[in-house]
């Protein structure tokens, strides 16, 4: 990760990274939400660092831990079967879709020929993460299940109900985990357009809850995802 913010901050010296690196470490509070709404500051604002230029100087400047501006600045991972290990608890996400080694979606796929793996049992293996790796889900942003019929996104405050199935850029209603690419959520050839104006605008926080925007009927800039200016109080997903 630190090569990757040298990378994207080439005019903040070693000493600023490292207290960027550090201040994102050392997220510590009573709650996950209050982790993850603090992790989630520090991505769409910038991390703020102090160090001395060459004259000796005190600066005050910012580390930027994604580039919004230039997707293609950005490094994508998807990783699958990702060991997590934390107090006695050591867990496997099925995917972990990392940006710039930040993990902000943690996919949980069912077997298709399991007649005993559902969906519901995706979204309560999630459940199980949360409570017991929960430093894995400081830094998400979004939730995927799927039981290889139908996928549902959520965040980590959604509850069953409110994971909502997904329209794909084309207007089907259901998206199967061989079709996540045609949401415009994840694909390889065209990654942040989507995601980043759901990292920076739509994923927000509402109250202790983290809203996700539900698909919407009217066009949008980024598809998939409604347009902030007619988002209905009842398309938060949360």
């Amino acid at each position: 990760m630190q090569t990757k913010l040298e990378d994207l901050n080439p005019r903040i010296p070693l000493e600023g990274l490292q207290e960027a690196l550090r201040k994102i470490r050392l997220i510590s509070h009573p709650t996950l939400i209050e982790n993850n709404r603090e992790f989630h500051r520090l991505l769409v604002e910038g991390v703020d660092v102090e160090f001395r230029n060459r004259e000796g100087q005190v600066v005050h400047d910012k580390v930027w831990l994604i580039d919004f501006a230039n997707p293609e600045a950005n490094e994508f991972l998807a990783v699958n079967q990702f060991a997590v290990e934390e107090g006695q608890f050591n867990r496997r996400a099925d995917v972990l879709v990392f940006i710039n080694g930040i993990p902000v979606a943690v996919l949980e796929l069912k077997n298709i020929t399991d007649t005993n793996a559902t969906i519901r049992g995706a979204f309560n293996q999630l459940q199980t993460y949360e409570a017991q790796i929960p430093s894995l889900f400081n830094a998400n942003a979004l939730l995927v299940i799927s039981d290889g019929h139908e996928a549902r996104l959520g965040t980590m405050t959604s509850d069953w109900e409110r994971f909502m199935t997904w329209r794909t850029v084309t207007g089907k209603d259901l998206v199967a985990v061989r079709g996540l690419g045609e949401s415009g959520l994840i694909e390889r050839g065209n990654p942040v357009l989507p995601l980043n104006p759901a990292i920076a605008w739509f994923l927000d926080f509402a109250s202790r809850k983290r809203p996700l925007m539900r698909p919407h009927r009217r066009a949008s800039p980024h598809p998939g995802f409604c347009m902030g200016s007619v988002r209905p109080l009842n398309s938060l997903i949360h």
